[in-house]
């Protein structure tokens, strides 16, 4: 009997909250959240809770029109690269090796 080992696959797993035990489950990145406020601040409909969500330990009623472009287009990016990632999850494995089990 061969009593030699092979990996097969390693990898890493992300353990999400179940929602239904969760009150108020928000399952967007740090990058959504500050797009989607700054967004909100900049189309004029920001809410109370938009203004007091800070960035760097600063609210983001604190920031001038210039700055919340720039944390915008950062943001953005941020974001694209994210879904980039996740869409791209899998897809660069080039050594797939198939196994059978008899």
């Amino acid at each position: 009997m061969d009593d030699e080992r092979h990996t097969a696959q390693t990898g890493q797993i992300e353990i999400l909250p179940d929602p239904a035990n969760i009150d108020s489950y928000d399952g967007r990145s740090h990058a959504e959240i500050c797009l989607a406020n700054i967004e909100a601040i900049l189309e004029g409909k920001a809410t109370a809770d938009n203004y007091s969500y800070s960035i760097a330990c600063l609210s983001l009623s604190k920031y001038s029109w210039d700055e919340l472009l720039t944390a915008r287009t950062k943001y953005k990016n941020e974001v694209i690269r994210e879904r980039r990632a996740i869409r791209n999850r899998g897809k660069s494995q080039q050594n797939i090796i198939k196994m059978k089990f008899a």
